[in-house]
């Protein structure tokens, strides 16, 4: 019903059907040769048609102008559109470059109401104008390691094209450098000075360090319904420790690690840069701690299958303490196929089918001798069937763990210490158990 409602909507229309030009491709060449597309960017050719105003058709609305309406030619906004290409060509290191003239085609039939056209620009790149010394002032006081860090670390370099794009990109990375080095408070700025007669250009950056900063005050806010001290604990730095961006990305995954929050926002102060402290605000928001998994299964291996159902419950705020409470439960029947049956003599009475259920759950209490330890108790209780038998077994596993990657919000490594205590009952057997001999290799 649906497909038919857009064929009706295809063919009928709902937008007016108004006659005229659309544009149905936009191409560019230099000098009368086809545009380079590794000219400056990858897919310039494509990136030169995004700093247009004028856009291209889909193939849809070509095929269906009362449906979807096309990009109609504007002749008016393509004249500006050469400035545009112009502007972005200088950005890009090529102020020399001129536009010269656009060429519209049209196809198909002259009675057409709908005229597909093609459009395409030419350009005169002129010669490009490359980076001739990068300077980088302000960073004279600074170790040499950060300073050397700094000058290998600029995405321009002397003998490069220019580009607005990788200057920019340059400031972005010495900030980033320099806040990760400690200086919250620095401000890096700079200059670019094209000398077109020349063909190059001189790239000046001036850094404001700013004073070494420290963690100041932390505040958390949003704790409700569960032990401070846990939240608190994962936070990755103290009041007075040295500042950096990374021990915040840090205190970020390990709040979220503790998988009781959805939101975690840490976001530093940089309101009072005399005084070099940032101060650190701290926002959390609980999330769901209950959670449920349910669904079917099936379970095949030599001799036998398994068709079960599967629930499984979490809790990870048991009590209001962080704790942590997983049972989950699989119920089914199995069946098994006696030893000795081959394929060819294989009938259904020679299977054996019996239900079956296996029992887990997981008990872990955090902080238990420090954030990252845990008392955990690992419980399962299983009855099942295998070929010559039923059995009953029931076990239990207490233990200490230690998780030091919780800080990084992961439990990639785990060493744990404890004790697993497993009983076995079987019964219901199906062979004669006086049959049962003795290993030949076996001590008499």
């Amino acid at each position: 019903m649906r497909f038919l409602c857009l064929l009706f909507v295809f063919a009928f229309g709902c937008v007016a059907h108004r006659s005229g030009d659309a544009v149905r491709s936009i191409s560019f060449k230099v000098e009368g040769r086809p545009f380079p597309k590794s000219l400056w960017v990858p897919q310039s050719n494509h990136a030169l048609k995004g700093a247009m105003e004028q856009r291209v058709s889909s193939w849809q609305s070509l095929w269906f102008p009362g449906a979807i309406e096309p990009a109609w030619l504007d002749r008016a906004r393509l004249d500006k559109d050469g400035q545009r290409l112009e502007i972005w060509m200088a950005e890009h290191g090529y102020f020399d470059a001129e536009f010269l003239r656009w060429e519209v085609k049209r196809h198909g039939s002259e009675k057409r109401k709908l005229h597909p056209v093609s459009i395409r620009g030419y350009i005169d790149q002129g010669k490009p104008s490359r980076i001739r010394e990068v300077d980088i002032a302000g960073i004279g006081g600074l170790g040499r390691s950060l300073q050397r860090q700094l000058r290998t670390g600029t995405i321009i370099a002397p003998g490069q094209v220019f580009s607005s794009t990788a200057y920019l990109a340059t400031i972005t990375a010495l900030r980033n450098t320099l806040l990760a080095g400690g200086y919250a408070f620095v401000d890096v700025t700079g200059s670019a000075e094209a000398y077109p007669d020349e063909h190059v250009v001189d790239v000046k950056l001036k850094v404001e360090l700013g004073p070494a900063s420290v963690f100041g005050p932390i505040q958390i806010a949003g704790i409700t319904e569960m032990p401070e001290r846990i939240v608190e604990a994962a936070v990755t730095f103290k009041e007075g420790d040295p500042f950096t961006p990374l021990d915040l990305a840090k205190t970020r995954a390990s709040l979220f690690g503790l998988r009781a929050f959805s939101v975690v926002n840490v976001t530093p102060s940089l309101a009072n840069p005399e005084l070099g402290v940032v101060p650190v605000n701290i926002e959390v928001k609980n999330s769901k701690w209950r959670r449920v998994k349910l669904g079917p299964g099936l379970e095949l291996e030599s001799g036998k299958g398994t068709a079960y159902g599967f629930i499984e419950w979490e809790h990870t705020n048991l009590f209001h303490k962080l704790w942590t409470f997983r049972p989950a439960v699989k119920v089914g029947v199995a069946g098994v196929v006696a030893q000795d049956t081959k394929l060819k003599s294989f009938a259904l009475s020679q299977v054996t089918v019996a239900p079956v259920l296996d029992v887990t759950s997981a008990i872990g209490i955090p902080h238990v001798a420090g954030p990252d330890w845990s008392f955990d108790i690992d419980g399962r209780v299983q009855v099942g069937i295998e070929t010559s038998y039923r059995f009953f077994s029931p076990e239990v596993a207490p233990g200490l763990t230690w998780r030091p990657m919780t800080h990084l919000g992961r439990d990639a490594l785990s060493l744990s210490l404890g004790y697993r205590l497993r009983y076995f009952d079987y019964f219901a057997f199906t062979s004669d158990v006086s049959e049962i001999t003795d290993s030949p290799w076996a001590w008499t």
